[in-house]
């Protein structure tokens, strides 16, 4: 052993290794690459960075090319880039860059094709140049395939392009000899951003595993002269590293390079100093070439999802592991490189951290910091976990209404949901408190007042009493005995903050004036820059029924604020049965108005919109909504007070019940029924625990019905769990369900606020063994794409009580090309709850005439979403809810991999549509 490296030794750390380079590793991946595309098989190698992929691809394409193939490399990042403008330069430049490989004429081709369809231009390259040219087995290999994610237009006509040419051996031969390999860091799912499209599932994908000791003889040879026992420093490295490529080949080079010799028997201490020493501690000023900071960027790329799989790796650290789901953020979290698939095949899948090295830099402390700094309520959140779940440290106020605020779209933890539900529950709590103390409060100072009034009249008048005890600050009003500010618009003001839309704010400005030529001409440019927003419609239809006059009027009551996605969804129904009324000139020439109105899905707010909305709009007819059944109820009694009419698209409570009240969506009643029967008769489910919020009428109220029919069939209800409780400790108790209580389903029925904390509970289900994992049942509330985008393969095999699922109806294909996006079923509801006000209208229509004659009502499965439509004396529609089930080969929504699919029933009604 000498004290002097090996000169003509070098370590490869960080880019491709050169085809002369002694450091290469041959991994099983090098085998199976070359064996497979050998074979024809089309291949693909996706992976977290710094694994060696392109390297891979060097050595496979080199041994193909001495096997008589011709090959091609595109490298996407650096051949083509990112910043071409238009999808025709990116085709160009693809097909410019295999024709100069092999000598191809790029300039004929484009010019002679420049007409054609991409698609069509791409296979006459292939056919009429290409294979006719090049007589050998040709392989392109395409590298860095995830910079296509950058891309300002979609791509997704390449992957069609690939599968075109794998299906095309079936009809031409020649197709054989073309064989693909791509190679990035994506899931093929990221890829294709039109989910509609047929999977990209052709091909073969090569797993590339990180170094294995009987694989790492070439680095040894680099070391020989410095260390004792180069084996047994190899095998301390890899201890370290995990075999990860990059890692294992820059701890060799420090073994190289440092200034004492590794004796032997001092294999351990030497290498562990070397890793503290030059990697782990100040990593970030010491991370050259960047490595470490690459695995952080990449989880911090998408502020979203951070937060989640922040989460998910705390997880994975406090476990040591955690069974492998292939979930999106699981994907993501490997992508990254942080973590990696267990080897052990001797038992199921799991996720861990990939080494030491990333556990020592990455952890609790670091995940805490981090957590703490994306967190906007971080310092409560850590205190209230400490005080076990003390209230003094819940949020309350604006700090409450803007951390809610953050956390639309994000991925949180279990205990974040907790949080923040429990603090909306606390604030709930207090501010019904607050209120009764004011309404007593005035009560005393106005009895007061009025007394010292009455004495003082002369001097005084009225003008003190209404300063200090009626006055509101600008746009607010006393209702109630308190200030409030009510958000209604037929095209006056910009409701959505998201809509930032410069037609539109013109449009509205013009509306304000009644210039409806004017705002019909700029709502029409908005709808055309966002077609998939239905506001912009709704306005254009209003200004054309103001400039044609006495338009009848009907409110629509969303969550503005809040729950956006809702709120659309709901409002694009509702755009179209009036767009479908006023395009056939309405009513003898009266057009449709919609006011769309804000109640926050909040009770105590929308009880004061009922009042305000019957006060200000005399003239509106009827209103479709609200959204929750616990803020149907509290406006109810105000709609009743005037005998106005009420449809809701989305309350299935039977708590609900008035003469104005009625329903297109199958009541609570029917859907326990249902789902009951389902796990009784068809599962042949015995044992089931309820997960519910008992604070919800909508929640409690099924959980009851679900209770009486399950126990009716000779089930029986283990336990129910309030999921709203900050003390529930969910995975201990899923755990103890399963070991003692023997149950065999999980019965999930959120409200509409906490279905994120079902969805997390479903992420604990799949957590369990296979064999223990219980089956998954729910309501409606839980039918939604955020189900299946955060909840992934969690959710896999959730079946759900649903209202609507009739994706074949002519309104649904219609809604679809028009929306540019699959419905839900609250859209299909809300057309169908103003498509029923509409055939309720008569010329004089009244209040009272439209109560009547919804009454009466019968639609034909043509006038509505899919299915006929009456009501029953209570307001009920008559309708049969639906059994979806999440599945990975359903239609996905685009951030998905997962879909709802329809169960047949055999206890259904045949559909009469």
């Amino acid at each position: 052993m000498s004290l002097a490296s090996n000169s003509n030794y070098e370590y490869k750390v960080g880019g491709i290794v050169p085809l002369n380079n002694q450091t290469y590793v041959k991994r099983q991946a090098d085998d199976d690459l070359y064996y497979w595309l050998k074979s024809g098989d089309f291949c693909y190698v996706l992976n977290s960075r710094q694994m060696g992929k392109s390297s891979l691809l060097l050595r496979t394409m080199r041994k193909l090319e001495n096997d008589d193939f011709a090959c091609v490399k595109i490298d996407v990042s650096g051949d083509i880039g990112t910043t071409i403008e238009q999808p025709n330069q990116w085709y160009d430049v693809l097909v410019e860059i295999i024709a100069d490989s092999f000598g191809l004429d790029f300039i004929t081709w484009r010019d002679n094709y420049q007409s054609l369809s991409l698609l069509k231009r791409l296979s006459k390259f292939i056919e009429n140049f290409l294979l006719a040219e090049i007589n050998h087995k040709i392989v392109i290999f395409v590298d860095e395939i995830d910079s296509v994610l950058g891309l300002k237009f979609k791509i997704d006509d390449f992957f069609t392009f690939v599968r075109y040419c794998y299906n095309q051996r079936a009809y031409n031969p020649e197709y054989n000899r073309l064989t693909f390999a791509l190679f990035g860091v994506a899931r093929l799912s990221d890829l294709i951003e039109d989910k509609q499209r047929t999977p990209f599932n052709i091909g073969r994908e090569i797993a590339l595993d990180g170094f294995q000791l009987r694989e790492v003889e070439p680095l040894a040879k680099g070391l020989e002269d410095k260390v004792d026992n180069p084996q047994t420093v190899l095998k301390e490295i890899l201890a370290w590293t995990g075999g990860q490529p990059f890692l294992t080949q820059k701890l060799c080079k420090l073994v190289l390079r440092a200034k004492s010799p590794i004796n032997s028997g001092n294999e351990v201490i030497s290498i562990e100093q070397l890793v503290q020493l030059n990697i782990v501690d100040n990593w970030e000023s010491q991370d050259e070439p960047e490595h470490l900071r690459t695995i952080r960027d990449r989880i911090f790329k998408n502020e979203k999802s951070m937060g989640r799989l922040l989460g998910l790796y705390q997880q994975i650290l406090q476990q040591g592991e955690i069974t492998a789901d292939d979930s999106p953020e699981q994907m993501e979290l490997r992508l990254s490189g942080l973590v990696v698939k267990c080897s052990d095949k001797s038992k199921p899948p799991c996720l861990k951290v990939y080494n030491h090295i990333y556990q020592d830099i990455f952890n609790q402390d670091w995940i805490k910091k981090e957590l703490e700094n994306l967190r906007p309520y971080g310092e409560y959140f850590t205190n209230w976990l400490d005080s076990n779940c003390n209230e003094q440290w819940l949020l309350r106020g604006d700090t409450l209404q803007e951390s809610l605020e953050w956390k639309e779209g994000k991925n949180l933890s279990y205990h974040d949901y907790q949080f923040l539900s429990a603090s909306q529950e606390l604030e709930k709590r207090e501010t019904q408190i607050a209120f009764e103390q004011e309404r007593q409060a005035n009560r005393w100072k106005l009895a007061t007042a009025l007394s010292f009034a009455l004495g003082i009249t002369t001097l005084f008048g009225g003008g003190l009493l209404w300063q200090q005890f009626i006055y509101c600050p600008a746009g607010e009003e006393r209702v109630n005995g308190t200030c409030f500010k009510f958000e209604a618009s037929s095209g006056e003001i910009r409701l959505f903050v998201s809509n930032q839309n410069s037609a539109l704010i013109k449009g509205i400005k013009y509306f304000n004036l009644g210039d409806y030529p004017k705002a019909i001409n700029f709502f029409r440019q908005a709808v055309d820059s966002a077609p998939n927003n239905p506001v912009p419609q709704i306005y254009l239809n209003n200004a054309q029924a103001r400039q044609q006059g006495n338009p009848f009027k009907l409110a629509v009551v969303v969550p503005v604020e809040n729950e956006e996605r809702v709120a659309q969804e709901t409002l694009r129904g509702a755009a179209d049965a009036q767009t479908k009324f006023n395009k056939a000139n309405g009513l003898n020439s009266r057009l449709l108005e919609i006011v769309i109105v804000n109640d926050a899905n909040k009770p105590d707010i929308a009880s004061k919109v009922a009042q305000l909305l019957v006060k200000k709009y005399p003239g509106v007819l009827g209103v479709i909504g609200h959204n929750s059944s616990d803020v149907s109820k509290a406006a109810l009694a105000e709609y009743e007070k005037v005998s106005l009419a009420m449809v809701s698209p989305s309350s299935a409570s039977t708590y609900l019940k008035s003469p104005v009240f009625f329903r297109t969506v199958p009541s609570n009643y029917a859907a326990a029924e249902k789902l009951a029967k389902y796990a009784k008769n068809t599962l042949g489910i015995d044992k089931v625990v309820i997960f519910y919020n008992p604070n919800s009428i909508y929640s409690d109220d099924l959980k009851k019905l679900f209770e009486k029919e399950f126990t009716d069939l000779g089930g029986s209800i283990v336990q129910n769990f309030d999921m709203t409780n900050s003390a529930l400790d969910a995975e201990a108790q899923i755990k103890r369900i399963v070991n003692q209580d023997q149950a065999k389903a999980l019965v999930l029925i959120p409200s509409v606020e906490i279905t994120s904390v079902a969805i997390l509970i479903t992420k604990i289900n799949a957590q369990l063994p296979q064999q223990q994992r219980l089956q998954l049942l729910g309501g409606a509330t839980l039918y939604s794409s955020k189900t299946l985008r955060e909840g992934g393969s969690a959710v896999d095999g959730l079946t759900l009580v649903v209202p609507w699922y009739d994706q074949n109806s002519a309104y649904a294909k219609a809604a679809k090309e028009r929306w540019k996006e699959t419905i839900g079923w609250r859209t299909a509801a809300s057309y169908d709850a103003t498509w029923a006000f509409i055939k309720a209208l008569s010329i004089n229509a009244s209040k009272n005439t439209v109560i009547e004659n919804l009454e009466s009502l019968e639609l034909s499965c043509s006038d509505t979403s899919g299915e006929k439509l009456k009501f029953w004396a209570d307001g009920n529609p008559d309708r049969e809810s639906r059994l979806v089930q999440v599945d990975r080969n359903a239609p996905a929504p685009h951030d998905s991999g997962f879909g709802f699919k329809p169960i047949e029933d055999s206890n259904s009604n045949q559909s009469e549509c």
